[in-house]
Parts: C-alpha cells; structure tokens; sequence
C-alpha cells in the first residue's frame, strides 16, 4: 500500500491540504515503519466498500478465499485496490492523552464526495472511545480546505480557534455519550476482527 499512498503524496495538492514534505518512495517506506512503531499514533487504511474489478466487500472478498496461503497475494491486491485512503489520531502525553488530533485522507480523487470520509471518521472516533479511553477530538484544518471543514461541522466538531499563523482552523468534539450516539447514525457498527481470521 506504501506504493500507492507515495503517488497520493506525490500530488502538490494533497501536499498542501496535508501540509506534508514531499518524499522518495524510500522515505515513504521509513516513515510507515517509524509510525507502524509509534504507540502515541494510530493510523488505519480507509478501504471502500466494493472496488471496481469485483463485487462485495473488503471483508466479503478475504472471507471467501478458502486456501489463506495460496490466495494470499490475491487477498492482498484485493485489499489493495479497496484502498482509498488512510485516518490517524496523534496522542498527546500525560493529561493530554485523552484528547487526540484525527485527521483523514481520501487519496483517490474518483471516491471522493461520496461519503466515505464521514464514515471512516465516525467509525474511527467510536474505535478511540470505546478502545482507547478517549475524551475528545481535535482537528486541525488549513482554513481554505472547505471540505474538511464542512465534513467534520457536519459530525458536530465545533470551532475553538484560529491559528492566524498557519491559516489553520482548530474544531473540537467532545466525547460525551449524547454526542457519540449522534456519531453512530453515520457509521454502521463495526467490528474489529484480524485479516488472519479470513
């Protein structure tokens, strides 16, 4: 998948609604690794629900191999071509580790507007409360990206500041059990379950 997020990243666009440095596919393939580690990131690949080459899902399509080792590399391009794009929560330390930064990436422009982003954010966020403790959210978006902005007003984030310096948008979401139940009718329930269990 590295492969495929360099050439996402590639995009001077994606560089600057990302504000990310441009790298070489080698240091596409370091940095997965230093975050793979990184216990105070979490990040997940955002796959979408059926890909254009097959019918049924992610999911659908691993359950049905019946040989895991000799379809492996099948199961994986599978996966592969569902990617679309990926969802990170930074954790702070201390006091502050309740409270993370989300951010997500839809990489492939032709799936974009289609309500992915929404869903893998509220599946996200109901993955960090219930699994990581998690009080509340905060994203920070470049104030020209009207998407990303109109996205997450959309999940109820409110404004809480704007840092002039980094023409930035910082909104905030509190985790409490009224607002959760708000972000579950955007999301279907999910299930957390391992590629190995295919």
């Amino acid at each position: 998948h590295v492969q495929k997020y360099h050439e996402w990243m590639s995009d001077p666009m994606m560089q600057q609604l990302t504000r990310s440095e441009p790298l070489s596919l080698e240091e596409e393939y370091e940095m997965q690794q230093t975050w793979w580690r990184d216990e105070d990131k979490l990040t997940l690949i955002v796959l979408r629900s059926s890909a254009e080459s097959h019918e049924g899902n992610a999911s659908q399509a691993v359950a049905k191999e019946q040989d895991c080792i000799h379809n492996l590399d099948n199961t994986q391009n599978r996966l592969e071509e569902a990617m679309v794009g990926d969802i990170n929560l930074f954790f702070g330390e201390g006091e502050d580790r309740p409270h993370p930064e989300i951010d997500i990436m839809v990489g492939n422009p032709a799936v974009r507007r289609q309500g992915l982003a929404t869903e893998a954010v509220a599946l996200m966020m109901q993955y960090a409360v219930q699994h990581k403790q998690v009080q509340s959210f905060t994203a920070k978006i470049i104030e020209t990206n009207t998407p990303s902005i109109l996205l997450f007003e959309k999940l109820g984030y409110k404004l809480s500041k704007r840092v002039e310096v980094f023409e930035e948008l910082h909104y905030v979401f509190e985790a409490s059990s009224s607002n959760m139940e708000v972000i579950k009718s955007f999301a279907p329930a999910y299930k957390c379950v391992s590629i190995d269990e295919s």
